[in-house]
């Protein structure tokens, strides 16, 4: 029965030592993030020391997602309890997202009311929430990505587990994905088509900004250029290059438009940079499977820089208020008043 685990010692003793470690963990991992805030935009910041700040931040998050795996494990298993109508609570929320800002409210409230309840172990929760989001929360990468800013700021331990998770779906959202590229792993469509809304759904969440309120992103517009920045002095060295493509044009999709208005003409000589080193190399690729991808890859980053799309705020960042906008309404009011019209008509 879940009710035993509310007053559970072990549950909460559980809860209470992951909450002690990750808070001692975080503390340890503050000035690291202080750094790294601001590479990229530092020119005192040399790309090696960029990328060393990365790879470190990188094993931080997988090391302390392996911890959670094992506390997790250590705990069904001790507690001999089923944790998982709150797993699948979580999972149907987050496919339950939509980009209305009432539903991701409501959303948030959800969520945050799952991982308060003291029948499941915290990181359980956290666990569950940081999984299904990487793997679910891509059907609506803005909404899904406001989710996460107000989640991790009312849960902070929450951010590095769902970045690990990040990190273990798609090793292009880490700086230093150069070193761990492997072409076989995208040889597939599906590949492809899995690497495009990981990255959509990464951009949104860097350039996500709250304004007002108490929430906090903590992996916010300052990684986004680090991320930016650190793929341009990597492109020259990587051989993985639709790949390549594929997850910068995904993420300027979602994270271009942010960036340009933080950052402005550093962020147009970036991105024009980049996109030209990635075009000619696609453009030199042989083999008809590579050619297909790549003209098609061509041609949206071609689009991309030739239109300055980045200037154009992409739609569903700035989400509905209601489900139904305004727009609507006049076509709604005729359709109802069609209805009363035949409704009149059926009783003479």
């Amino acid at each position: 029965m879940l009710m035993g685990i509310e007053t559970s010692p072990s549950a909460k003793s559980g809860v209470e030592q992951y909450r002690r470690d990750d808070e001692r963990e975080l503390a340890q991992e503050k000035a690291v993030l202080e750094r790294t805030s601001v590479v990229g935009s530092s020119a005192t910041t040399s790309s090696s020391q960029a990328e060393e700040i990365g790879s470190v931040l990188v094993k931080q998050r997988l090391k302390k997602l392996k911890e959670l795996e094992a506390t997790n494990q250590e705990l069904k298993s001790r507690l001999n309890e089923d944790f998982s109508s709150f797993e699948k609570s979580i999972t149907r929320t987050i496919r339950q997202i939509t980009a209305v800002k009432d539903n991701v409210n409501t959303k948030i409230n959800e969520i945050v009311k799952i991982f308060k309840d003291p029948r499941c172990p915290l990181s359980i929760s956290i666990a569950a929430f940081a999984k299904r989001m990487v793997y679910n929360g891509e059907r609506v990468p803005f909404g899904s990505s406001y989710v996460i800013v107000h989640v991790t700021s009312m849960f902070p331990q929450a951010m590095d587990i769902l970045l690990a998770e990040f990190h273990k779906a798609c090793i292009y959202t880490a700086p230093n994905h150069i070193a761990n590229s492997d072409q076989s792993v995208w040889d597939s469509p599906d590949s492809y088509e899995r690497l495009d809304s990981i990255m959509k759904l990464y951009g949104a969440l860097v350039q996500e900004d709250i304004h007002g309120g108490n929430a906090t992103n903590m992996h916010g517009i300052e990684h986004g250029w680090t991320w930016l920045t650190q793929f341009v002095n990597n492109t020259s060295t990587n051989n993985n290059n639709i790949a390549n493509a594929i997850a910068l044009n995904a993420f300027l999709q979602t994270a271009g438009f942010g960036l340009h208005q933080r950052y402005k003409s550093q962020f147009v000589n970036v991105v024009n940079d980049v996109g030209e080193q990635i075009l000619k190399k696609l453009r030199s690729e042989k083999g008809e499977q590579i050619f297909k991808k790549g003209e098609m890859i061509i041609a949206k980053i071609t689009a991309y820089l030739d239109d300055q799309m980045y200037l154009k705020e992409p739609e569903g960042r700035t989400m509905k208020t209601s489900l139904f906008s305004t727009s609507l309404l006049p076509e709604l009011e005729q359709h109802y008043q069609r209805l009363i019209t035949n409704s009149e008509e059926y009783k003479t």
